[in-house]
Formats: C-alpha cells, structure tokens, sequence
C-alpha cells in the first residue's frame, strides 16, 4: 500500500523541475476478442518497468480510457491494476477529458486535463498538420499539486477555459509545435532527436501556448517508433498521467481528425 500510494503521487503530480525529462514508451496491443488496439502500457524507458496501463472501452454510445496503475511493476498485472483516472472521449474524437470520477475515488472529482483538435474533415474544416491544444491546471503557489478543476460530466469547464484562452482561470494552455515543410522529404518534419524512428500523424511535441512563442522548450513529445511502440518523453509542468492522456489522445481514431 505505501509504494501504491508514493507511486500514484508520482503520477498525479506534476514533475519536479529539476528531474528534467523522463523517458517512457508505450506499448500498444489488442486484449480479448477485440480486432483493433485497445490496450496501452506505459513503461519507463530504462528500467523497462510498466508504470501504467490504458483500456479503451466503449459503453451505451461512450468512448473512454480506464488507465490503471501498475502496482506491482510486473507487465502481467497491468490489467489488475488500481483504476486512477479515466479519459473520456467525444464522438468526432476532437475533445478529450482526464478526470478522476472513478470507482474508490474519494472527494471531490476532478478533471486532470483536456485536449481539442481542431477538425480537418467535414464541414467548417482546416486542412494541413494536425492542430492540438492541450489544458492542464495551474500549479498552486505553496506546493507542487495542481490547482483543482471540479469535474461536472460531460461539460468540462477546463475545455471551456482552454478554446477560449482564459489563462486568468488558472489553466495552463499548451499547443503541438507546428512542423516544417521538408522540400526534400515533401512531407511537414519535426526534430524528436532520435526518439521517433517513423513519420506518423500521431507524432507530436507540446510547448507552452503562451510563455514561449518561439516554441523553443518542448515539454513533451510523442512519436512512432514501430508498429507497436511509442516514445513518450515529457517533464515539469506535466505529470505522467497527464501525458500519458495526452499520447492516448494522439492514438485514438478520429472521424473528423487526419
């Protein structure tokens, strides 16, 4: 019980400054009868050790994420694990939430982050790169926990905060760094430093929407390293949860996203 509880503060809570950036992958694979990937674990990229497990589920016309914590360090146990967070999902696949309003959750539910796409199918559409905006809660003044977001349903008053840019509402606003045009490759390029071995839609960097215009500080990237596998590389502001989410937001199907 105390290394489930050091190990879901871990987690939860954004990562300290000065750990610099933590090296995951995620390992993606069909579980059951299922004929698409729905099952998603993600490991620390050194020790090879299964930090938390994502299962896509569908219920009464409902898309969502139930991530686990892996309690054990062992990749048989992660779908035992301990339900810490769910990612719920809209039908067009653009709006994202990350809340707590879990089964043995005590207190106030809350929601942990979101992500909105911008469309490129369909009416009203933008054609070109994938286009991300990604929310967390500000960090309180006095400790490192993030402020808190009560979760109300379906309408996320962070999502709200996030389209409109309302960063006075304690959010930290986050965007994909746009890439470049490659005239040689013909194809729009971001430099991952040898994480992501291949081109991929899913693949993406975050920076700070606000303080960093020139989109210098990725503080998180995301990329295809096979079939399979994914890099996933993220530090402070952010918590793993929170960009694990982030990740499994890039590798759901979209209907009106490319």
């Amino acid at each position: 019980k105390q290394y489930s509880a050091r190990l879901y503060t871990f987690v939860t809570r954004p990562l300290h400054p000065e750990a610099g950036t933590i090296l995951c992958y995620i390992h993606r694979d069909i579980d059951g009868a299922h004929i698409n990937f729905n099952k998603y674990v993600l490991y620390h990229e050194e020790t090879k050790t299964p930090i938390m497990a994502a299962y896509r589920n569908w219920h009464i016309g409902k898309t969502y994420y139930d991530i686990k914590l892996n309690t054990t360090g062992k990749a048989a146990d992660s779908g035992r694990g301990l339900t810490i967070a769910h990612l719920d999902v809209n039908f067009s696949g653009t709006e994202f939430t990350l809340h707590n309003n879990v089964s043995g959750h005590s207190g106030t539910a809350k929601d942990l982050g979101v992500v909105v796409y911008q469309r490129s199918r369909g009416p009203g559409s933008v054609k070109g790169p994938r286009k991300m905006k990604c929310g967390i809660p500000e960090i309180k003044s006095d400790r490192p926990e993030f402020l808190e977001w009560e979760h109300k349903g379906k309408s996320s008053q962070m999502a709200v905060a996030l389209k409109s840019l309302q960063i006075e509402k304690g959010i930290i606003p986050l965007l994909n760094k746009p890439p470049t045009w490659n005239t040689k490759k013909k194809a729009y390029t971001l430099g991952f430093k040898g994480r992501v071995k291949v081109s991929s839609v899913k693949n993406f960097q975050l920076v700070d929407a606000i303080n960093d215009p020139s989109h210098d500080h990725v503080l998180m990237q995301h990329g295809r390293v096979s079939q399979v596998r994914f890099s996933m590389d993220t530090h402070h502001p952010l918590s793993l949860l929170q960009s694990f989410a982030f990740a499994l937001s890039s590798l759901h199907s979209k209907k009106l996203v490319d």
